[in-house]
């Protein structure tokens, strides 16, 4: 009787300690950590471009059905590593999708690297998220603007256009510093230097404003490359135009979101002649694609109110996170081939990352065919861990019904 207990008592320790397969048999979660109080719809653009793309495959991926689950960090840091902990308690748990805040990924980045979380961007643009870490520790993956490319488009751009005087006007955040940097640079590269450089206060009032208005005006500049949040933005071009400083504004997408085109007006937007940065969904869209109707018809079933892109609010990440949602299919898939997958939840993980890294088949996307998207990060390859590049990236503008339309 001893001999037999003791056979079964080990034969269950041995158990315990096998990674268990129910996880597996329930299927997979994805989280999207994002903010979805304050500005609810870049969250909802991205779960809804993820979602379309899951569709695609009736909501499987390697047999398995897949769950979409949202955590609202309500822009904190803090609360985002506390869903990466919601995360990494589940054991269904197979990656996270990121939202529009860039801080709680530049502050947690180590942490969410040394706790293999696979993590995939759809919006947050600073440059340092995905350059964290090299090789195979390296879990951040972006496809969005990157602000080590969006800088010098804006220059290229206002270049372009024959602005000889540039001014620069950034918000006074790690943000803004960063594209003030790269922005310098660029135009360093072209034998120029900005004819003047503005930062703006986070809480700058309608007085600051004009004063700093009228430091544009002094400059005679032509052209005035904008890094600002929608209050900043809202702020400092409204006083632009109420003391018609004769400028053209090209600006980063910051700007895009809750009431901005409200505030400033289409009147004062075309003083101004005022455009914005953008990935090129709406350019694509114009000019007709297979994948992009697949995606909207896709949408259509999930809101009836959607016919097109411009219906949806915060398009660009919509795009985004249906170009991610089938990257993110195809490297799940070809993970669920190897050993790993079924040594549990961390293994499983770090063999989808390794399959992001090393995509053997192409994916059809909205915005190009990624072949590969992404591939490991070195000394020699910093963009290893961005899908897009400069090519991407193309102006909008709101027009007289406030929807963000392509520049022609």
């Amino acid at each position: 009787m001893f001999n037999r207990l003791s056979i079964a008592a080990l034969f269950l320790l041995a158990l315990a300690g096998l990674p268990s397969q129910a996880d597996l048999a329930d299927g997979m979660n994805i989280y999207i950590d994002a903010d979805f109080s304050q500005e609810p719809h870049v969250g909802e653009a991205i779960e809804l471009g993820l979602k379309s793309a899951l569709a695609d495959t009736g909501g499987r991926i390697a047999g398995l059905p897949v769950s979409v689950r949202r955590l609202d960090h309500r822009t904190s840091p803090r609360r985002s590593k506390r869903n990466f902990a919601t995360f990494l308690e589940d054991r269904n748990a197979i990656a996270m999708f990121g939202g529009k805040q860039s801080p709680p990924y530049l502050t947690y980045g180590a942490f969410i690297n040394a706790n293999q979380v696979p993590l995939l961007l759809g919006w947050a643009a600073a440059a340092p998220v995905t350059r964290m870490a090299d090789g195979n520790s390296n879990y951040i993956f972006r496809l969005s603007v990157d602000d080590s490319q969006a800088g010098p488009f804006l220059v290229d751009q206002a270049l372009a256009e024959g602005c000889q005087d540039i001014a620069l006007v950034l918000v006074d955040t790690g943000w803004g510093r960063a594209n003030l940097d790269t922005m310098t640079a660029a135009l360093a590269a072209k034998q120029r230097t900005p004819a003047l450089t503005v930062m703006v206060p986070t809480d700058t009032g309608t007085a600051t404003a004009r004063n700093m208005a009228r430091d544009v005006a002094k400059s005679g500049v032509q052209c005035v490359l904008a890094v600002l949040t929608v209050d900043t933005g809202e702020t400092v071009l409204a006083a632009l135009h109420e003391l018609a400083v004769p400028v053209d504004v090209l600006a980063h997408w910051g700007i895009v979101g809750a009431g901005f085109p409200l505030t400033v007006t289409y009147k004062m937007r075309e003083t101004l002649r005022l455009r914005f940065l953008q990935t090129c969904g709406l350019s694509i869209e114009r000019s007709g694609s297979k994948a992009l109707s697949r995606a909207i018809a896709q949408a259509a079933k999930l809101n009836a109110t959607i016919h097109n892109l411009s219906d949806i609010d915060a398009h660009a990440g919509f795009v985004h996170g249906y170009d991610l949602g089938r990257i993110f299919r195809a490297a799940a898939e070809q993970a669920a081939e190897t050993d790993q997958w079924s040594d549990g939840p961390i293994a499983r993980r770090a063999a989808l990352r390794d399959a992001l890294a090393a995509l053997e088949q192409p994916v059809d996307g909205i915005l190009k065919v990624y072949h590969p998207p992404f591939s490991d990060l070195s000394q020699n390859r910093r963009d290893g861990h961005e899908a897009l590049g400069k090519e991407s990236l193309c102006l909008a503008k709101f027009d007289e019904e406030n929807r963000i339309v392509p520049v022609q």
